[in-house]
């Protein structure tokens, strides 16, 4: 059976049995908690499925809690599955939760950079679906249908610096991968070309002054935005991987867990503290408004229509316009 997260003690302060961010078709919502269940359940809440990923994959060794989420491509819900040396890019039939297929993550790492909270990218490449993933030093590029890998880039990490695992996922624009790494001191701007063992060929470029630890960036107008994790936002170009702007927002040693979002040209980004900021981007960056929700967020803002929601500690706020 799935470790129970009433017993299971966590690993961070900041974390609890939810980190990963559940995943719908408007029909189906798909749910991954620390515990290895990855389950199906309608709107209503009954439960169509469920599976333990420990289980089948065997107990994750993860210094920090679960932090990945599942993702969904035509036919499957995929989930990366990070447990050092057997480590796997899973996907479950979405109708069913029957295993559709499996493969091994386990490339010798340093410690913890076999690790990985990233949640993967579904994409389309060449005319076909196909899943990113980034995590254990590798950024790979896999064929929806059956998991084969297409593209594989190594080379990340070639001091073998230990204490260095994957939290932010990497964004992509105009054929360019762009991944952070080195707890926010390292910056990739990878090429999307060829097939097979690219890593030789397919680094553009590398920034060792900048990046993100925990917020994952955005791609705004073909730009890359960075959330850094104290108090700037960096906007880089993707090709060469200059940058453009840099913003500031508030000093404050509570850092930024929450990735940002983009709506309407406005930044948002939530800081651990509970304190919203709201900055324009264009034509400068400038700090609009700050709001404190007077308790603790981690989670990522999403936008409903009109309205914005943000799930703190205890509660669900919904900002915006009277329903």
């Amino acid at each position: 059976m799935a470790a129970d997260v009433r017993t299971r003690p966590p690993r961070h302060r900041s974390a609890s049995s939810c980190n990963p961010s559940p995943v719908t078709d408007g029909r189906l919502v798909w749910v991954y908690f620390k515990s290895g269940t990855l389950a199906a359940l309608t709107l209503d809440g009954t439960t169509v499925w469920a599976r333990s990923v420990e289980e089948e994959f065997g107990p994750d060794h993860l210094v920090w809690d679960v932090g990945t989420s599942p993702v969904l491509t035509s036919n499957h819900v995929v989930l990366s599955v990070m447990n050092g040396p057997a480590s796997h890019l899973a996907a479950w039939d979405r109708a069913t939760g029957r295993l559709a297929w499996r493969v091994p993550r386990a490339w010798p790492c340093a410690y913890e950079a076999d690790q990985g909270y990233t949640t993967p990218m579904v994409l389309s490449h060449r005319g076909r679906e196909a899943v990113l993933v980034w995590n254990a030093e590798h950024v790979t590029l896999h064929d929806a249908r059956d998991g084969s890998v297409i593209w594989d880039c190594g080379g990340l990490n070639p001091e073998g610096r230990s204490n260095w695992p994957p939290v932010a996922s990497p964004a992509l624009a105009d054929g360019m991968i762009l991944v952070p790494y080195g707890r926010g001191q390292r910056l990739f701007g990878l090429a999307l070309e060829g097939e097979g063992d690219v890593t030789a060929t397919a680094h553009r470029w590398m920034r060792s002054d900048t990046g993100s630890y925990v917020p994952t960036p955005l791609v705004w107008r073909g730009r890359l935005i960075l959330l850094r994790d104290r108090h700037e936002a960096e906007c880089i170009e993707p090709a060469t991987g200059r940058t453009l702007w840099t913003g500031r927002l508030e000093r404050s040693p509570t850092p930024f867990y929450a990735s940002p979002l983009i709506a309407a040209d406005r930044l948002y980004a939530v800081r651990e503290d509970g304190m919203v900021f709201v900055a324009a981007l264009d034509p400068e960056f400038r700090v609009l408004a700050r709001n404190a929700m007077g308790e603790p967020i981690w989670a990522s803002p999403v936008p409903l229509g009109r309205r914005l929601l943000l799930r703190g500690e205890r509660h669900l706020f919904c900002i915006g316009p009277p329903i």
